[in-house]
């Protein structure tokens, strides 16, 4: 239904753009490397994102609201509070985004070999395809980091590396952090 109606309409979009004379195909091609570039490969775009809306709302607040604190109705801890909050999220960002999730090579995937096959979809003594490792229970194979990665959940581009095993932990606490944040 839809997906068929929006490949119709792109596949007219980009026909029509590419019957503009002189400049139609160079725009067609530089809008799918654009695309190629955002979507499907490592970039820190979305990490930059992530610090431009925290520390902007941040600024915003010093600048338009932290002269009102404290008030009548606002304690004195909430001139403390906001900097404490921001600060530790942007930590945990911080720690989310450079942590190692632990991947998997021929030398290091016995360290990570420490969960039950379930002879289904994780069959022991399988190699990774891709990588020509040997492929650990609840391991994937992340096409974007090229590594096949112990306990993965997901690639996340808000920290642009994948979730695994070693780095669960402190994808959690950016998240929670992250929430902490939003709702103070």
């Amino acid at each position: 239904g839809i997906s068929r109606l929006q490949n119709v309409l792109i596949k007219y979009a980009v026909k029509m753009v590419e019957s503009i004379p002189f400049c139609g195909p160079s725009i067609v091609s530089c809008t799918k490397s654009t695309y190629v570039y955002v979507v499907h490969s490592r970039n820190p775009l979305m990490q930059i994102l992530y610090g431009v809306l925290v520390l902007g709302g941040y600024s915003l607040y010093m600048i338009r609201y932290q002269h009102l604190v404290p008030n009548p109705y606002v304690h004195e801890i909430h001139c403390y509070l906001p900097h404490f909050i921001v600060g530790f999220t942007m930590l945990s960002f911080y720690w989310a985004s450079t942590t190692n999730p632990g991947f998997i090579t021929a030398e290091s995937w016995k360290k990570f070999d420490h969960h039950e096959y379930d002879g289904f979809l994780y069959v022991k003594h399988r190699g990774c395809y891709t990588c020509k490792t040997p492929k650990v229970a609840r391991s994937k194979h992340c096409s974007l980091c090229g590594h096949c990665v112990p306990r993965f959940d997901h690639h996340c581009p808000w920290i642009n590396i994948c979730v695994g095993e070693n780095n669960y932990k402190y994808f959690v606490l950016f998240l929670f952090s992250t929430m902490f944040m939003l709702l103070y």
